[in-house]
């Protein structure tokens, strides 16, 4: 079972791959990094540029980089549906349970390429353009660049528990329609509809969405020297993004079972 959905997993990434639109995400997330230069410009002037790390990163993932996510994990099910491939691919020795495994993967897969392109943007920016060193108050060290370097790599890998549960949900309601238009719609409108009442509804602590921000603001402040711990508040983090995506991969697997694919 794990060498099928392997294998399905690679034809996947083989044939997305060769694809235009999949690489368009990766390609505004990347250019969403540049444009933050001319809100938070950087300069070789001494003094650390990390901060701009801590700005351009969730700038370019938390909304655009989120959206793109969405629309491509939305369409990976009901684009199959709707061309009528899924049949022909289920009547090889292929279970759907291992068919939507794969599909999951190839979703979680694009989550990781835009948050690693994001990240990698940035910091090399910072790099050639600005300073990478450590975090001064008055003169006085208080984060060297070892351990603002390793805050980015806490705050960049906590990120990705928010950004993988968003590739599940937008593959469980990929699994509920049959068109991509409607799926990608409903994936991109549901999440906007109940981002926006969830601080009304006093909800945003239940909602994974809510923790996009979370890391990358204990990272700006230890951008601004202030000593912000990322525990306890990401261990609930965490913990919320894991019942969501047990519950969006449960919905997925139980529909992806009882679904007929016929025309």
């Amino acid at each position: 079972m794990i060498r099928r959905i392997l294998a399905a997993y690679l034809v996947e990434i083989a044939k997305y791959s060769r694809l235009f639109s999949p690489w368009f995400g990766p390609g505004v997330v990347v250019l969403a990094v540049a444009a933050a230069l001319f809100v938070h410009p950087i300069a070789r002037d001494g003094s650390s540029d990390f901060a701009f790390v801590g700005y351009a990163v969730p700038a370019s993932l938390n909304l655009i980089g989120f959206l793109m996510l969405l629309v491509y994990s939305a369409g990976l099910v009901a684009g199959e549906v709707e061309r009528g491939t899924i049949r022909t691919v289920l009547v090889r020795p292929l279970h759907r349970v291992e068919f939507l495994a794969a599909k999951l993967l190839n979703a979680m897969t694009y989550a990781i390429l835009l948050t690693f392109l994001a990240a990698i943007s940035a910091w090399a920016l910072c790099a050639l353009l600005g300073e990478v060193s450590g975090v001064d108050y008055g003169g006085e060290l208080i984060y060297t660049s070892q351990e603002m370097n390793a805050a980015f790599a806490v705050a960049l890998l906590l990120n990705l528990a928010p950004y993988l549960t968003g590739a599940a949900y937008g593959v469980m309601v990929s699994t509920l329609v049959r068109r991509s238009a409607t799926a990608v719609t409903a994936a991109v409108g549901g999440w906007l509809v109940v981002d926006y009442a969830k601080h009304a509804l006093q909800i945003d602590r239940y909602l994974f969405s809510t923790y996009l921000d979370q890391s990358w603001t204990v990272f700006s402040d230890r951008c601004k020297g202030l000593p912000t711990p990322f525990f306890p508040d990401a261990a609930v983090g965490l913990a919320v993004c894991a019942a969501w995506s047990a519950l969006f991969v449960g919905v997925a697997f139980a529909v992806m079972r009882r679904r007929n694919f016929g025309p």
